[in-house]
């Protein structure tokens, strides 16, 4: 039985790619971030049937790409702040696991 709490939030980074290209999903949660207010929610938005993606053309931003973590959720193209990411669950159970980057 594993009894882990948190995660490494490099780790956690791996393990999502490593997941999807497995053809497994994830589970995320995040605080979600407005652009207009410049500010993060207070409240967290939780995903599931998460997988890895890659850029769109569409995908456009004015700071360094790798401040960002592109994923889909049930099909649909997400993108978030790497550091506003804060619990992945993996199968089989999608234990939700904090995310400690620093």
């Amino acid at each position: 039985m594993n009894n882990e709490t948190s995660i490494n939030g490099i780790v956690a980074l791996e393990r999502m790619k490593l997941e999807t290209a497995a053809g497994h999903s994830f589970k995320l949660s995040v605080f979600s971030y407005s652009k207009s207010k410049q500010k993060a929610s207070d409240k967290l938005r939780t995903f599931e049937n998460c997988k890895v993606r890659k850029q769109l053309p569409s995908d456009k931003w004015s700071i360094d790409v790798e401040n960002f973590f592109l994923f889909e959720s049930n099909g649909q193209p997400k993108t978030c702040y790497k550091y506003l990411m804060r619990y992945v669950g993996f199968a089989p159970d999608y234990k939700l696991l904090k995310i400690k980057f620093l």
